[in-house]
């Protein structure tokens, strides 16, 4: 694989993870007031992180049922849409404070994504994808705290290795990709999924210790990122997560102390 044709999804993941830290500014005054806390007690920091990676689970399992079905498409459309105007309200009203024009902004913002994710070109689509990747992890990063979040990234990393190799994504890893689960960069494919996390990563280290260390997180990750990219040239499929995540933990444990 050509150095060249790694260029555009660096890039991409770059411009997300920038926006992620940006909007994780915006959402900062609201960092410690929505707390996923199902489970409280001893035992909850683990307990809190199982529950969340759970989701990814039942979503893959609607996914393998839906994947098949000429409406899933318009119907996963709908859904991203509608997650992107929620999140799209909830940094612009903590942002402007005006929640009528918030509204009619997020409003049009999720109409543009479903036309684009239904019906737009390749480019409106990944300007979707960064909108929604880097908005959703600024939001996750600040529901979660430490250690929480930390054991979030290590199940993920685990998970993820899993579900591609021994699990139900190796049953459509050479299928095309489904709406916008991920974003192609000529053979590259880069899951959205991925980007969420590439974005939470940096988002969590601004809150947490601040923004060199969410600048010196993103790098750590970023060479992970490339480490993956490169190894995908020898083999059909890697997870995305394994590694960039792996790295990012031990910058969060042993370096920001």
């Amino acid at each position: 694989m050509k150095i060249s044709a790694l260029l555009a999804p660096i890039a991409y993941t770059i411009v997300t993870q920038a926006a992620a830290v940006i909007f994780a500014y915006i959402l900062s005054p609201l960092a410690g007031v929505f707390v996923f806390q199902p489970v409280s007690g001893t035992g909850a920091p683990v307990f809190n992180a199982l529950i969340f990676v759970l989701l990814p689970i039942i979503g893959t399992a609607i996914y393998l049922r839906l994947r098949k079905i000429r409406s899933a498409r318009a119907f996963y459309a709908i859904i991203e849409a509608f997650l992107i105007m929620l999140l799209t309200f909830l940094i612009l009203s903590t942002a402007i404070e005006a929640l009528a024009l918030s509204a009619i902004i997020a409003l049009a913002v999720a109409i543009i994504s479903y036309l684009a994710l239904s019906k737009g070109k390749r480019s409106l689509k990944i300007v979707v994808g960064v909108i929604m990747c880097s908005e959703a992890g600024a939001y996750l990063a600040i529901i979660f705290l430490p250690p929480t979040v930390y054991l979030i990234f290590l199940f993920f990393a685990l998970y993820d290795l899993i579900a591609v190799f021994r699990g139900p994504l190796r049953s459509i890893l050479d299928e095309p990709a489904f709406g916008m689960l991920s974003v192609d960069f000529g053979i590259i494919s880069v899951g959205l999924g991925d980007e969420v996390f590439y974005s939470m990563v940096p988002a969590t280290a601004y809150f947490v210790y601040g923004l060199s260390a969410a600048l010196t997180v993103t790098l750590a990750m970023d060479i992970g990122v490339l480490i993956t990219l490169l190894l995908l040239s020898k083999r059909k499929a890697l997870p995305g997560l394994t590694i960039p995540l792996l790295i990012s933990l031990i910058f969060f444990l042993f370096l920001f102390r």
